[in-house]
């Protein structure tokens, strides 16, 4: 066993734990700041929110195409889920942010 195997296998978990919990938790807190402003004020929290959707997909990718990233049924993650997700990660948040723009509460 090499020094090195322990920190192979942490990145991918690491990098699992920020696109499935940590990146998606900060991407409603950020959302549920930009709520609590008046609807339609643009800010640095929008910048915020879109960077942090943006490194959960970026994540996602890294972890499918080198850390062999699985399916929940743990099957391989192919090119075309990968593009669904993206698809869906961007539609779902772009929803959340519309949203989050128009209550200001």
């Amino acid at each position: 066993m090499t020094h090195s195997e322990p920190q192979q296998s942490f990145v991918p978990a690491l990098l699992r734990a920020f696109w499935m919990l940590l990146g998606n938790g900060a991407v409603l807190i950020i959302a549920l700041t930009i709520a609590r402003l008046e609807p339609w004020t643009l800010s640095w929290r929008d910048i915020v929110f879109w960077c942090c959707v943006g490194c959960v997909l970026y994540s996602r990718w890294v972890d499918a195409t080198r850390y062999g990233g699985t399916t929940a049924d743990g099957e391989p993650m192919t090119r075309s889920m990968l593009v669904r997700y993206a698809v869906m990660l961007l539609g779902a948040s772009t929803g959340l942010w519309i949203v989050a723009q128009s209550i200001g509460f």
